[in-house]
């Protein structure tokens, strides 16, 4: 889904742009806007809607309004904004806006809405039912948190500050490392979009806070994100500045490490550090060999995805990506950290809101599926670096410091503490039950329609379609308005489905986990989903077997060919009642009438051939070459492109009777 990325990982991979440096006068809302100065535009856009009177100028007013309070963190402002603009036919962007918003405030009522408007407005379930889901579990999640009392999350007052504190790392309770933009922060220059300083790297021990000053990281610039080792001999941070041009902004990773006389190195960047990329969020392993991060590297991927790199022969390897599981997704996957066996890490995926915190750890060299921590943990706002510490009390079972920019704190971002009391239910020292995973495999039956503004074929959802399921499951289920049956339970074992619905093609196969997609995980159920696509039965009404190709002036069936007949074979055996159909081959208009007229009839007859060896009836089957006489496209032979010639070499069939 094309969302915004987060308004914190925005600060940090944009905060340079200065204040105090931008020549071009500010003379309006637009113009303070497209210079992402954020704060500045509202002043000037909101006497500007007031005084518009075209409404096509005021949604895009309102527009821009929306998306200046949702950068400088006035998500309420930002979700009103937004849904005014779509009032004003700004157009689905807006609406889309207000969804995520109303999610990120906790609206999920809202959201739902809003998300099933867009599914129906795009005839895009298949985009948007993710998000309708995740609207209704977070509902569900929160109300079951409420009656956890003795899962507690608590405001750290004496760290924060009215500016932006945020983890880095925790060496014990009372000793722990944060960056901040408080204004005692030796940066020298400010945020455009929020006139704080940039960020520096502090050290809280035994409620004092200092400025850290082990050696020299803190600089005019922006720091943070510092991690040690276990043995702290190696540091690595995030340090960000600006290019030439003052709004091209990007983060890099430094180290440095202690020789053996106790000496830091000066911090360097890492070496596989490349322009216009963003490399942030380093933590090192306790070891000090590996440092895990996330980067926009892959700029085919929408957003960030983590990395880690190993120290190899006195070097850092180049990065790879965690790839190992579905950590990665679509989303922003951001803020790695490492605690024992566990690697915890920020997305924002469908799930409560904003940035939600997110575990996994490895088995046998492979993650197992993150799971979403949950409330009270996370909330419908940014929630990130989750460290634990072990507890310091007898009646407590977990402890850890995490970030977030939920309501009710200090500042924009503060430092909170999530603990478990002993549950009354249980003694002093008696484990609670180990959390259990459990799948669900959602099957959705969709068609395909022509739009009548387009032309374009959609997919929508086929109801009332009955799938019979045999094997691991036994059960016959009817597809709901949606086209989806659900089953619970899944055991992941191969099944032998059935789709069949009156008037449709019946199709038949054999559903193993490689053919499903990479699974969703709410809370502790992991879902898998699997879409049958069912086509009706259309007498006298052209298929194309796509992907059956010839070799030139040959008929012969070309082994890569052959998958696509044996599919058209399995249709026919699934579908008795069809009695006769017409296997048909055309050419395009190169070659002489007479010619193409006896090509076509003799690759006709060979796919007939092949389809009756593979055990379908002749009787059921009727060859015919159409030459070039049927074309697709009717282009004048010698203007005809190489794709309007493909299109028209073909083979099809059509049910006779």
């Amino acid at each position: 889904m094309d969302r915004s990325i987060t308004r914190y990982i925005i600060l940090m991979i944009a905060f340079l742009v200065w204040g105090c440096t931008t020549t071009e006068k500010i003379v309006d809302g637009r113009s303070a806007y497209e210079r992402k100065r954020y704060a500045q535009a509202i002043q000037y856009l909101l006497p500007e809607f007031e005084e518009a009177r075209n409404p096509m100028a005021k949604g895009e007013l309102a527009f821009m309004l929306g998306d200046s309070y949702d950068h400088i963190g006035f998500y309420a402002d930002a979700q009103n904004w937004f849904y005014r603009a779509y009032d004003l036919n700004y157009g689905l962007e807006a609406l889309l806006r207000y969804a995520d918003l109303s999610s990120k405030i906790g609206q999920y009522g809202e959201a739902g809405a809003a998300y099933q408007l867009l599914a129906d407005e795009t005839n895009n379930l298949d985009r948007f039912q993710k998000f309708i889901l995740a609207a209704s579990q977070a509902q569900q999640w929160k109300a079951h948190s409420e009656q956890q009392p003795h899962l507690k999350v608590v405001n750290m007052q004496a760290l924060n500050s009215p500016k932006s504190d945020v983890l880095n790392q925790v060496f014990s309770s009372e000793h722990i490392l944060f960056s901040s933009d408080r204004d005692e922060s030796e940066g020298r220059n400010y945020y455009a979009w929020t006139g704080h300083k940039f960020y520096d790297i502090y050290q809280a021990l035994n409620q004092q806070i200092n400025l850290f000053d082990e050696f020299v990281v803190n600089t005019g610039l922006h720091e943070s994100d510092g991690s040690f080792d276990a043995h702290r001999e190696v540091f690595v941070f995030t340090r960000c500045e600006a290019l030439d041009n003052e709004y091209d902004v990007y983060c890099k990773i430094m180290y440095s490490r202690k020789n053996e006389e106790g000496v830091w190195s000066s911090p360097e960047a890492m070496p596989f550090t490349v322009s216009n990329v963003n490399f942030m969020h380093p933590f090192l392993t306790p070891d000090g060999t590996r440092v895990y991060f996330a980067s926009d590297v892959d700029k085919n991927a929408r957003g960030y995805d983590l990395f880690y790199s190993d120290w190899i022969e006195e070097e850092w390897s180049e990065p790879e990506i965690l790839n190992l599981s579905d950590i990665n997704t679509e989303f922003n996957e951001l803020y790695p950290t490492v605690y024992n066996d566990t690697l915890y890490f920020s997305s924002d995926r469908p799930g409560m809101g904003g940035l939600d915190i997110y575990k996994t750890y490895e088995v046998n060299g492979r993650f197992v599926y993150a799971q979403n921590l949950l409330p009270p943990i996370n909330s419908s706002y940014d929630d990130f670096k989750f460290l634990p510490f072990d507890p310091v009390r007898g009646d407590i079972t977990q402890t850890a410091y995490f970030s977030s920019n939920r309501p009710g704190g200090a500042g924009s971002d503060d430092i909170y503490m999530y603990y478990q009391e002993v549950p009354e239910d249980l003694e002093p020292g008696e484990e609670r039950p180990k959390e259990v995973y459990t799948y669900t495999l959602n099957i959705r039956t969709v068609t395909r329609k022509e739009d009548p503004q387009t032309g374009e074929m959609l997919r929508f959802p086929l109801e009332e379609s009955q799938v019979q399921i045999q094997g691991a499951h036994d059960t016959t289920m009817v597809t709901d308005m949606n086209g989806e049956v659900t089953i619970p339970g899944y055991r992941r074992a191969p099944m032998n489905i059935a789709f069949t619905k009156s008037g449709y093609f019946t199709y038949k196969e054999n559903l193993s986990m490689n053919k499903l997609s990479a699974p969703d995980t709410i809370g502790n159920e992991i879902i898998y989903r699997y879409s049958r696509l069912m086509d009706p039965i259309v007498k006298d009404k052209e298929i194309v077997l796509e992907n059956i190709y010839y070799d030139y002036d040959r008929w012969n069936i070309r082994p890569d060919a052959r998958p696509i007949l044996d599919s058209l074979a399995t249709l026919l055996s699934d579908n008795p009642e069809i009695v006769r159909i017409e296997l048909t081959s055309h050419t395009d208009c190169r070659g002489s009438d007479e010619y193409n007229q006896d090509l076509s009839q003799k690759r006709a007859e060979s796919a007939v051939q092949y389809l009756v060896q593979g055990g379908v009836s002749p009787e059921r089957l009727t060859a015919r070459g159409y030459g070039e006489s049927q074309p697709v496209v009717d282009c004048p032979c010698e203007t005809c492109t190489e794709e309007e010639h493909q299109a028209n070499r073909r083979t099809a069939f059509r049910i006779l009777e």
